[in-house]
């Protein structure tokens, strides 16, 4: 190995050859804003008054005809704007844009002092339209100027905003969009999504209550203001059970702040701010002023902040590149569209580890501020890189490991890592090389952030660190302030490293499908590493003893496989790919043990009832498990699984019970292989056998039923994955034996056995205010035995829709429910599988897809458990049942307080029985209707439970049997709905729709 320094100095002159190169290689031009801003603020009617003047110089080729202008405050004015239509899709908050939206008004342009008209567009109220007194020649400039006002929107909405008299002052001014190479980008306000903005001077004056402490873009130029911030980092932590916010002072007072070559300008103002002070020292020995501003709830845990602010711009500054500026500052407050945010020299947190949160943001300052790249079009190029360097900073500064966890490690953050692999095994994960607002809100995070680190990890760890560093610091130096897009990157790193570097930036930051590298032993010492990836891939093989990493070795970039020999005879373990720091389809192979073949050598390991995705052990999860009906009475069994919450390849659960009604047996099993396909119309596709034996009723003894599915089942790709919407198939055979107990025996029948087939398909919009769901099925029935000389057949097609309207984010209320059901084919059936109007209760669930605490029962607290099925029904109606034609309208509405889970419903159904006349023999059908209404309470929100109260005035009589028409007590009709597969465990991936 050669000695490092040589390598360090080597690489130094390397950078030194090259830079000068890259430097005289760029070529292109950008625009110029400067900004003279003087602004008022309002604190009892939450207002700013301001006026703006924009010295906007034209560096392009072009002659401009006219100009975007950025008014990003009236992305809060209504519901309709770019920014409410994302919250909707997101988290359904729009009720406070209508409540307490924001907006801009009182606007009137000149240029040049001649007055000029702007239009909005219609679309995006946000973005408006100037069109020139006369086209800007290239290299002239024009003034332009207009007061404004802004009505401030509420701080819970995304970044602009006050929280009673706190002020988080962002995105406020009227400003110029970017024009460039590739034209104008007037690009509406969003909060998944971030900006792009010219360089330029701002010189701003803010007038405000005298008692509000101002954190700011910029340096500070009112000594007073000055001297006041001196002070208060001297005051004590005021006591939080007992302070109280200061009234705002009758006098004001202007503060003014300065700064060149920044694209924005922040500030946040608050009585409550305590303040602290550090200063971080760079390299070339030049001070840095590092400030926090608390709120005094959090100023106890941010004692360090300051500190923490100091260690973010040493660390960067080392790495990359000494900050520029002079003064850099973290404010605690609140950020709706996120933990953090970030403007140029200070940023504001708001929930989350304070420590990481406030050295990701303060990060942001290389990449977001000085190389200040189209974060709307390229997100990776700030987010994806900043999220390896704040792991990079934990790694190297605060002991930080990467220890082995029950979850895949990527990066340290389980739940992030957990997310990941849950997106990957359902083959929902999007390229990290995309625009934001292509992204769904989960990918968002995974993608950018998550993947995108991890995937610059993995390249630091092939090219090494001072190579890294080496390329990293040439693209800061040679692409500072010119609004750098991913080929400048490329080009940088290639030319530094001398390496062609496609598989990283066409192959990681661009595919969708994810890599798979494997490994195997063949003879004594023949390692064996296939690349499955489309792209060639260098691969790092680590030799493991116990539990420490002796040596690795890395192979250049290759596709398909490379074989190498090795002395394995020192190591227990040889390994791809160390602890996941390249996001994979499937670790389960990258492992293998000298002493056997593939996975053979895998230990396993049991957790109780738990099991956890880990790939150098296959952890299972064993318990005791209690369960209860009313036919087999209490049982008691082992349950046996490997179901995790991140799907697995192959996943089973075994579930033997030992029944005392009398000693018997009863069982559950399930199996389940899942396809990934890379290319293909499906996300993916699980094959899968299901197992189960219960009592369905008691006569002189517990009657079993066995019960045999297999099915198909599989989720389309999204085409939009931004857009909350899912579609799939599902195709099941059922085979169903069941015990009568000499029930049929007049009629030869000893046991009844039928089979069932399924074809359904399904589509969802689970949008947080308006979701959707609308499912089909085809469903062909047969039975073995004989009934009237023939084997009895049914082909039965329905549909069911359900469209909710909800209030607010808190998802209540009303849902509209509409079945159909219609029989192509029937003959009568012992197991009665005709369309039902009240939903299934365990007589009608004749497909066993549902548990029951009473399958057979109709009376009592067992017979009145049903499933919200076909006609849906809330009360029993035993004669409400068709052989030919039914259908249904349900409604709930559910009173629109927060935490009262209580609520009306009305039913409406309609249906068609056959009737045969006496004389003539004509068979024809005969229409009712019926209609239901009553109250609700929701025992467990998301439809697993709810009990409903019917209000017998507004049930039809026809409903009841003539002697059952609420002559029983009443509490005999009250049902409740139980629908155990939702509260089963082992389901929640699959009611996983998207994760926040």
């Amino acid at each position: 190995m050669k000695d490092i320094n040589c390598l360090k100095g080597g690489l130094i002159a390397m950078a030194a050859f090259f830079i000068p190169a890259l430097l005289s290689a760029q070529a292109g031009w950008q625009q110029r804003s400067d900004y003279t801003i003087k602004v008022r603020l309002d604190d009892v009617r939450h207002r700013l008054h301001g006026e703006v003047r924009i010295e906007y110089y034209n560096n392009s080729p072009d002659a401009l005809q006219e100009m975007y202008i950025h008014l990003w405050p009236n992305a809060y004015s209504n519901t309709r704007t770019a920014l409410a239509k994302q919250e909707l899709e997101h988290s359904g908050n729009t009720h406070l844009f209508q409540r307490d939206g924001g907006f801009i008004d009182s606007l009137s342009f000149t240029v040049d002092g001649t007055a000029v008209s702007y239009t909005e567009w219609e679309k995006n109220p946000d973005v408006a339209y100037i069109r020139l007194p006369q086209p800007l020649a290239p290299g002239g400039k024009i003034s332009l100027h207009t007061p404004f006002r802004v009505d401030l929107p509420d701080g819970e909405i995304s970044r602009l905003g006050h929280l009673r008299q706190a002020y988080m002052i962002t995105q406020w001014y009227p400003k110029p969009a970017v024009y460039d190479q590739n034209g104008w980008h007037p690009m509406p306000y969003l909060s998944q999504g971030e900006f792009y903005s010219d360089f330029g001077s701002f010189d701003v004056e803010i007038t405000l209550p005298a008692n509000y402490v101002v954190g700011a873009t910029g340096e500070l130029q009112t000594q007073s203001e000055i001297s006041f911030l001196q002070k208060k980092l001297t005051e004590a932590i005021p006591n939080a059970d007992s302070y109280q916010t200061p009234a705002s002072a009758a006098e004001t007072k202007t503060i003014r702040y300065t700064q060149d070559r920044v694209h924005d300008f922040a500030w946040f103002a608050d009585k409550d701010f305590v303040v602290r002070a550090d200063t971080a020292v760079l390299q070339s020995g030049r001070e840095v002023y590092c400030y926090s501003m608390a709120t005094v709830q959090n100023a106890g845990s941010w004692r360090r902040a300051a500190s923490w602010v100091k260690k973010g711009v040493e660390y960067y500054s080392k790495r990359i590149g000494e900050y520029p500026y002079n003064y850099c500052t973290a404010v605690d407050g609140t950020i709706a569209a996120g933990g953090g945010m970030e403007y140029p020299m200070i940023t504001i947190i708001g929930d989350g580890d304070e420590e990481r949160t406030i050295i990701h943001e303060v990060g942001h300052n290389w990449f977001y501020g000085i190389l200040a790249s189209d974060e709307r079009t390229y997100p990776w190029l700030d987010e994806g890189i900043n999220t390896y360097y704040e792991d990079a900073c934990f790694r190297d500064m605060s002991a930080y490991s990467r220890k082995r966890t029950p979850f895949i490690d990527l990066g340290g953050d389980l739940m992030e890592a957990a997310g990941s692999e849950f997106i990957a095994r359902n083959n929902r994960q999007q390229s990290p090389g995309l625009p934001a607002v292509d992204y769904s809100a989960l990918n968002y995070g995974l993608e950018v952030y998550t993947h995108t680190g991890n995937n610059f990890h993995y390249l630091e760890m092939y090219l090494g660190r001072a190579l890294f560093d080496s390329c990293m610091q040439a693209y800061y130096m040679t692409r500072a302030f010119r609004h750098p897009g991913p080929m400048d990157i490329r080009n940088v790193f290639e030319e530094v490293s001398a390496k062609d570097l496609g598989w990283f930036f066409d192959g990681l930051m661009k595919e969708r499908i994810l890599p798979d590298l494997s490994l195997r032993i063949e003879g004594k010492n023949t390692l064996v590493v296939k690349n499955t990836y489309i792209h060639p891939l260098p691969v790092e093989i680590s030799f493991i003893k116990g539990k420490t990493r002796t040596r690795s070795m890395w192979l250049e970039p290759f596709s398909g496989e490379q074989t190498l020999q090795a002395d394995l005879s020192d190591c227990d373990w040889i390994e791809v790919n160390y602890r996941g720091a390249l996001r994979e389809k499937d670790r389960s192979n990258n492992y293998v043990k000298p002493s056997g073949a593939g996975r053979n050598g895998i230990p396993a390991g049991v957790l109780p009832y738990i099991s956890l995705p880990v790939y150098d052990k296959m952890y299972m999860g064993l318990g005791p498990i209690y369960a209860w009906n009313n036919y087999n009475k209490s049982m008691i069994g082992l349950l046996l699984h490997n179901k995790p919450l991140v799907p697995r390849k192959h996943e089973f659960l075994v579930l033997p019970l030992i029944s005392f009604n009398p000693i018997g047996f009863a069982a559950l099993g399930d199996y389940r292989y899942r396809l990934v396909p890379d290319r293909s119309r499906l996300a993916f596709m699980d094959l899968g056998v299901n197992f189960r034996r219960f009592a369905w009723d008691f006569t002189e003894k517990a009657q079993n039923y066995n019960r045999v599915e297999v099915r198909a089942e599989g989720e389309f790709k999204r085409n939009k994955p931004a857009v909350p919407k899912r579609s799939g198939m599902q195709v099941r055979y059922m085979f169903i034996n069941k015990q009568t107990g000499g029930l049929y025996a007049h009629l030869g029948i000893r046991d009844i056995n039928y089979e069932v087939g399924e074809v359904s398909y399904w589509y969802e919009h689970y949008n947080r205010r308006f979701p959707f769901y609308v499912k089909t099925a085809l469903e062909y029935k047969h039975d073995f035995y004989r009934l009237n000389g023939r084997k009895p057949t049914t082909l039965k097609l329905w549909a069911e829709a359900t469209q909710k309207i909800n209030y607010v984010r808190n998802r209540k209320g009303l849902e509209i429910r509409a079945f159909a059901g219609v029989f192509l084919m029937h003959s009568n059936t012992l197991v009665n599988n005709n369309l039902q109007l009240n939903g299934w209760s365990g007589p009608n669930d004749y497909l066993l897809d549902h548990f029951y605490f009473g399958r057979s029962d109709t009376r009592g607290f067992t017979g009145n458990q049903f499933v919200e099925r076909e006609g849906n029904f809330k009360i029993y109606a035993p004669g409400g049942q068709s052989g030919r034609f039914l259908t249904s309208l349900n409604l709930k509405l559910d009173f629109p307080v927060q935490w009262v889970p209580i609520g009306v419903y009305a039913d409406f159904g309609l249906h068609a029985v056959k009737v045969t006349d006496a004389g003539t023999g004509t068979v024809s059908n005969q229409w009712s209707g019926f209609y239901n209404a009553g109250l609700y309470v929701n025992v467990i929100p998301g439809g697993a439970c709810s009990i409903y109260f019917p209000v017998p005035q507004t049930t039809s009589k026809n409903l009841m049997f003539a002697n059952n028409d609420f002559k029983n007590p009443y509490w005999s009709y009250v049902r409740f709905s139980l629908n155990l597969m939702k509260l089963n465990p082992f389901k929640f991936k699959e009611w996983v729709r998207e994760l926040k």
